[in-house]
């Protein structure tokens, strides 16, 4: 799974091809926007059936505050695509 940390620009746009991905990670920006996020954490550590490597992502990215405000910001529903919103900007600089 990727890593939640400093580039966030690099692995918002590899979370966004990835719809399953997009949704846990959005869910997870919400979750912490409405103060929710320590309830699922609970969840998360007591949850006896979810592999260590993924309940170790969700954690990191439950911890990771900055990136929670970028990815509510990036990965709204209403918003296009990360990527081609990326794309866009590109090409209008050339």
């Amino acid at each position: 799974m990727p890593d939640p940390q400093p580039h966030h620009a690099d692995l918002l746009c590899a979370i966004d091809a990835e719809p399953e991905m997009r949704a846990i990670v959005r869910r997870i920006a919400e979750l912490a926007h409405t103060d929710r996020l320590p309830a699922l954490v609970d969840l998360v550590r007591a949850d006896g059936e979810l592999d260590a490597e993924t309940r170790r992502w969700i954690l990191r990215i439950a911890g990771n505050e900055p990136f929670l405000r970028d990815a509510e910001e990036h990965l709204s529903p209403n918003e296009p695509s990360l990527q081609s919103r990326l794309a866009g900007a590109i090409s209008s600089v050339g």
